[in-house]
């Protein structure tokens, strides 16, 4: 008896066959564990980051706080030197009762600090906290006094005890020395350490810990709880930090309270102190465990939504996938199978129906045969244009045979313009074509090349005859009909090439500030040093006036130092504001020679400085570095050199002025204009360029910060800034700073203050293309009694010049329509001689040829009206 089941064929199934419903929850497991383990690495390098951004400005401030001990204890020896040399010391016995009286009134500068006058051997001379005539004592810790009669140089004692009353003092000795050079005595303060416990408690966050320790590095001054622990040892992790390097940081410090800290230290030359900060790493952690919870409560919802949604899809995907096990259960259904909403099994089903009908239909089966194969060469199609590399193929000939979408973007060529086209003709420079054809032909005839299948790069030439960088592989296909097939892949490497250049750019930009800001730190130790010295050999030769002279030209050049390192640290960024009184036109001879080596010798630096200009208040480092901001963007629009002029005026802004300004509060202002003859600032981008981290420049050239710190050190100065530019001809920027208070500079706009009006009604024609500018313009010569005509166009212009009279015309410069306002004044001077004219510009120094200026008088923009009028009248007036 033969088997039921004999001749059909088994159902083959999977013994690890897995739900559709597990496989959506491993789908939603696999993707969001991978992303929340991401989220967690770059949370912890921004944790690492945050660490390593903490200690460098940590290491700033402590630098700033090892100045101020050096500069505390140059106070000090500074101050015992003058008291070192006075007469009272010179004679011999010395005069007790004078020097007593000199030191108390030094005294009086550091209270609660103690002066002595010792011998060799350690005996007191003079003590200020006992009364005269107490039985001298004798110092029992000699070792810096012994070094001062040793070398005859000031010293500075580690912290001990005070014999007088026990108390935790430093002692700072200076030598008192004979007319022969030999040391007398030694003078020496013991200075409150509280002084420099203030040091360490400005500006330091109240959980933050530091330290002051001398040169043994034993404590000095601590915040907090500073007299709990002076005169303890530093602890023996950040001394061995010390004894390697003279500055940095340590992770694995614990405080003498208990608490791990991240700790930063550095020395203070010339004493060979020490200042350490510790920040608790529980502060820097709280931000980290803070985003990681988060990170955590996020996910943990994320999870639940997507486990929830997942459920839900499975369930609403299995019903339509019974319903279709139920249709292919039924052999030859009458009737198509009814939709079930999920497209993926209606397509099965589809594709059921139509194979029961293909068996009835042949001629249906070969019709769909051949649309199948029409959709499978679209699909293709569809396939290379979703394809982010160009894909170009060609034939034997070098015939295009295929041509992608992504290959229209890189060279601009459309598929139906290079189907059929030659290839080497409309990609290929032209003394490349040669070799590719002869590649090709060497391929064909001995199956080599060295093209095929080796990536390479190289420039190609897009649509418009631009040149493009790319990289192309080609590889090679052999067809049944012995014709051979060229498939190239090619990829745009100008985003690849641009980021490249910009990180070029930005790490040299660090580098150069870093460089910068740590030279002018390390200078500025060297300038205190030689400052102090001067001041010490000055006081030290009272009656030798050539000395002195000789010293005191040094100091100047010292202290001249100093100002140049400021203006470095500004440069920099690393010095707060600091506002004072400042002398505009010295300002810009000096920053003129800084400008001239920035920029270089293509472009020609010219000063137009306006006498008389009144004083403003401002930070002369950030307007200095404001400067030089301006020069570098005037610079970058010259890349074939030009001209760059600055100059500087008195400017009263009125109220018309500001009315259509909001931000201008009406007063007097001195004007620092900086005109180049660059390329321009587009129109698009006028009104971004003050935007941070907005350029104009190509990549890589600029960070678009610039003018952002020039915007905002003018808003912070209390000023106002304007930008006039035009396309091809340059950009004029006006700086206008307020007039500082309570100065009795000249009045140069006080002389114009009362408006001339016209005497007997005459006509004046405005030329002007911005029509926001011609109207208030028409305004301001209807309020002064003009009589008014106006134009857009120099043509028009000359035709209203000859159709009725006119005794004056007041014209722009730069125009479109091919003519300016130079050759409009120049026609309309030869048809008209005893015409006035009077010309206006935003450029008034670097775009003014000189026959004009000599034959025509120039207002610059912008002008108030009363500026306005007097000009009028004295071209009118013939004065």
């Amino acid at each position: 008896m033969q088997d039921a089941g004999a001749g059909s064929t088994p159902i083959r199934r999977s013994r690890r066959a897995t739900s559709l419903q597990a496989r959506l929850l491993l789908l939603v497991a696999g993707s969001l564990l991978p992303l929340l383990a991401l989220t967690f690495v770059q949370q912890y390098r921004d944790f690492q980051e945050d660490i390593r951004s903490t200690k460098r400005e940590t290491l700033v401030l402590a630098h700033s706080m090892a100045r101020l001990v050096s500069r505390e204890l140059d106070g000090y020896v500074r101050n015992m030197t003058v008291l070192a040399t006075t007469p009272a010391l010179q004679s011999d016995p010395p005069d007790m009762t004078e020097l007593r009286r000199r030191a108390e009134a030094v005294q009086a500068s550091f209270p609660g600090a103690n002066i002595l006058l010792l011998r060799r051997d350690g005996t007191e001379v003079m003590n200020l906290d006992l009364p005269p005539g107490t039985p001298p004592h004798k110092r029992r810790d000699m070792r810096t006094t012994e070094q001062v009669f040793a070398t005859g140089l000031p010293a500075v004692s580690g912290i001990r005890r005070s014999q007088t009353d026990n108390r935790w003092v430093i002692a700072v000795d200076v030598p008192v020395k004979a007319p022969d050079g030999s040391v007398r005595y030694v003078i020496s303060v013991n200075p409150r350490l509280e002084a420099f416990e203030h040091i360490l408690t400005d500006g330091l966050p109240s959980t933050w810990i530091a330290g002051v320790y001398d040169s043994t590095l034993h404590l000095v001054a601590r915040f907090p709880d500073g007299n709990r622990f002076i005169g303890q040892p530093l602890p023996e992790s950040l001394r061995a930090h010390l004894a390697r390097n003279d500055s940095g940081a340590t992770e694995d410090n614990i405080s003498r309270e208990g608490i791990p800290t991240v700790s930063v230290f550095t020395r203070t030359p010339p004493y060979d102190w020490a200042v350490a900060i510790g920040i608790p790493r529980a502060a820097l952690e709280a931000r980290a465990e803070a985003e990681a919870l988060t990170t955590v409560v996020a996910a943990a919802v994320l999870l639940l939504v997507s486990v929830a949604i997942a459920l839900y899809t499975a369930n609403r995907i299995s019903r339509p996938i019974a319903s279709l096990r139920r249709f292919a259960a039924v052999r030859d259904a009458p009737n198509a199978p009814p939709a079930t909403g999920l497209r993926e099994v209606d397509e099965v089903s589809d594709a059921l129906w139509t194979a029961q009908s293909e068996r009835r239909k042949s001629e249906e089966e070969q019709q769909q045969a051949l649309t199948r194969l029409a959709e499978s060469e679209n699909t293709a199609q569809q396939i290379l244009d979703g394809a982010l590399d160009g894909f170009v193929q060609f034939d034997q000939d070098l015939t295009i045979t295929a041509w992608n979408n992504q290959a229209e973007a890189i060279f601009g060529w459309s598929r139906e313009e290079m189907l059929g086209a030659r290839l080497e003709e409309r990609v290929f420079r032209p003394d490349e074509r040669e070799r590719v054809r002869q590649e090709v032909a060497r391929y064909i005839s001995t199956g080599q090349s060295h093209f095929i299948g080796v990536r390479r790069e190289m420039d190609a030439v897009r649509r418009d005859g631009s040149l493009v960088r790319i990289e192309q592989a080609v590889t090679v296909i052999h067809r049944r009909d012995k014709h051979v097939l060229f498939n190239g892949f090619v990829r745009d490497l100008t985003q690849k090439l641009m980021i490249e250049n910009q990180l070029r750019q930005a790490q040299k930009m660090e580098a150069i500030g870093n460089l910068t800001g740590g030279m002018a730190h390390d200078f500025n130790n060297l300038l205190t040093v030689i400052i102090g010295s001067l001041d010490g050999a000055e006081e030290l030769a009272p009656g030798n006036t050539e000395l002195r002279e000789v010293v005191q030209g040094a100091l100047d050049a010292a202290l001249h130092g100093a100002d140049l390192t400021r203006g470095l640290l500004a440069f920099a960024r690393q010095q707060p504001l600091q506002p004072r009184e400042i002398d505009v036109n010295a300002l810009l001879r000096e920053t003129t020679l800084l400008l001239r080596r920035l920029i270089g010798e293509s472009i020609e630096v010219s000063l137009n400085l306006g006498t008389g200009i009144w004083p403003v208040i401002a930070d002369p480092a950030q307007l200095e570095a404001s400067l030089a901001n301006l020069a570098t963007n005037a610079r970058d629009a010259m890349p074939n050199g030009g001209r760059l002029i600055i100059g500087t005026r008195n400017q009263h802004l009125d109220a018309d002025y500001a009315s259509v300004r909001q931000e201008v509060v009406p007063g007097d202002y001195a004007l620092i204009e900086v005109s180049d003859t660059g390329t321009g600032i587009p129109p698009d981008a006028m009104s971004r360029i003050f935007d941070p981290f907005f350029t104009t420049k190509e990549p890589g050239k600029g960070t678009g910060l610039g003018l952002s710190m020039v915007f905002g050190f003018i808003k912070q100065s209390a000023g106002h800034i304007a930008v006039y530019s035009e396309v091809g001809a340059g950009t004029t920027f006006r700086l206008y700073l307020p007039r500082a208070t309570g100065e009795d500079g000249p009045q140069e706009a006080d002389g114009l203050a009362e408006t001339v009006a016209a005497d007997t009604g005459e006509t004046i024609l405005v030329v002007e293309d911005n029509p926001a500018v011609r109207r208030v313009v028409l305004r301001q010569l209807r309020q002064l009694g003009y009589r008014v005509l106006e134009c857009d166009r120099p043509a028009a212009a000359l035709e209203m010049l000859s159709e009725q009279p006119v005794d004056l015309m007041f014209t722009d410069i730069v125009m479109p329509g091919g003519m300016d306002g130079f050759a409009l004044a120049r026609m309309a001077h030869e048809r008209l001689p005893s015409l006035k004219i009077v010309l206006t510009s935003g450029f008034p120094q670097a775009h003014v040829d000189g026959d004009a200026l000599g034959r025509f008088r120039l207002l610059s923009k912008p002008y108030g009206r009363v500026e306005l009028a007097a000009a009028l009248r004295e071209v009118l007036e013939d004065r």
